[in-house]
């Protein structure tokens, strides 16, 4: 299921996002790329952006387990994540296809994401072109 951020998300969320790059294959993404990455962020960091994001959540079991930040106005996708465990299960593509759903509604005729090279695969298999 895909639902609208709530404000008690915050904390599961961060932790998806924490999961997700640490689970990285240190050939793709060293531990020093991966700490930069992560960051040092607090608690507060993480309610504050979501509650400007409001991102998509992807829940399996009442628990979130993925997540993406979709700018209406401006068409460009943020933070997209899902729980190391649950990824190729259609948690991406559920929550894009949420994307997709909000996009058509706010007649945005062109998405865009600054994605990493692991996110780069998705992307493209969802006919984006990379610039």
């Amino acid at each position: 299921m895909v639902r609208n951020y709530q404000p008690q998300d915050s904390q599961a969320l961060a932790t998806i996002f924490k999961n997700a790059i640490l689970a990285f294959n240190n050939s793709i993404y060293s531990p020093r790329q991966k700490q930069a990455w992560l960051g040092n962020h607090s608690d507060e960091f993480w309610q504050s952006r979501f509650e400007q994001t409001k991102p998509l959540v992807a829940e399996i079991d009442s628990n979130p387990v993925g997540f993406i930040e979709f700018d209406s106005l401006t068409g460009e996708i943020g933070c997209f994540y899902v729980e190391p465990s649950c990824q190729n299960q259609g948690v991406g593509q559920a929550l894009f296809g949420k994307v997709l759903n909000v996009a058509k509604d706010n007649h945005v005729r062109q998405i865009q994401v600054y994605a990493s090279h692991i996110a780069k695969v998705f992307f493209e298999k969802q006919g984006f072109r990379v610039i």
